[in-house]
C-alpha cells in the first residue's frame, strides 16, 4: 500500500516538485507432484495461487503566485506472475485427481490533483501505469504418469483481475494559466492454460 502527498509553490520564482512510486511483483509459484508414488489415496490435489492486493493513494497540490509551478508524480504498479500447478512422472493409486492454478489481482488507484494560480502559470499532473502479465499453467501429464483406480481427473486455471482507478482533477487561475490533471494506463496480458497430455493414451476412472 502506497499513500503520498506532494506539494509545491512558487511566489516570485520557479518551482519543480514531484515524485515516483514502483510495485514489482515478480514471482514464480509452483505446486507439484513429480516423482512421487501415492497408493489407496482418497483424493490427490494440486493447488498454486496468487493473491496480490493493492491500494495506492496520491494526493497532489501546487500553487503559483507570480512565477511557474510543476507538480509531476508518478505511480507504476508492475504485476508479472508464473502459477503452476502440475502432476508429472508419478504414480497414483484411488480416489480423485486434480490440477489447480489460481491468480487474483485487486488494485485500488485513488489519485487526486489541484492547482491554484495568482499571476503565473502552474501544472499539477498525476500518472498512473498499471501493467500485468500473469502466466498461469495447470497440467497433467499422462504420458508419464499412471492413474490406477482413479474416480475423477480434472484440471483448471483461473485468472481474475479488479482494477478500480479513481481520478480527480482541479485548477483555478486567477491572472495565468493553471492544470491539473490524471492520465492513468492500464496495461494487461494474461496467458491461462488447463489441459491434459495425454499424447494419445487413454484414461479410465470410475467417476
Amino acid at each position: 500500500n502506497a499513500g503520498i502527498v506532494g506539494a509545491t509553490g512558487a511566489v516570485t520564482g520557479a518551482s519543480l516538485g514531484g515524485y515516483t512510486v514502483t510495485n514489482v511483483f515478480d514471482n514464480d509459484i509452483i505446486a507439484a507432484v513429480d516423482g512421487t508414488t501415492i497408493q489407496n489415496a482418497k483424493s490427490t490435489s494440486v493447488n498454486a495461487e496468487s493473491d496480490i492486493d493493492i491500494l495506492n493513494g496520491l494526493a497532489s497540490a501546487g500553487l503559483a503566485g507570480i512565477g511557474a509551478n510543476a507538480l509531476a508524480n508518478v505511480l507504476v504498479n508492475v504485476i508479472n506472475n508464473n502459477v503452476t500447478a502440475y502432476i508429472a512422472d508419478s504414480y497414483i493409486q484411488g480416489g480423485s485427481v486434480s490440477s489447480f492454478a489460481k491468480q487474483s489481482t485487486n488494485v485500488n488507484n485513488n489519485a487526486y490533483a489541484g492547482g491554484a494560480v495568482g499571476a503565473g502559470a502552474n501544472a499539477v499532473i498525476n500518472t498512473v501505469v498499471n501493467s500485468f502479465e500473469n502466466n498461469l499453467l495447470s497440467y497433467i501429464d499422462i504420458d508419464n504418469t499412471s492413474l490406477d483406480g482413479v474416480s475423477t481427473v480434472s484440471v483448471a486455471a483461473d485468472s481474475d483481475e479488479n482494477l478500480r482507478n479513481t481520478n480527480i482533477g482541479v485548477s483555478v487561475a486567477e491572472l495565468g494559466a493553471s492544470i491539473g490533471s490524471n492520465t492513468i494506463v492500464n496495461y494487461i496480458e494474461d496467458t491461462t492454460k488447463a489441459y491434459i497430455d495425454a499424447k494419445g493414451k487413454s484414461m479410465n476412472a470410475s467417476g
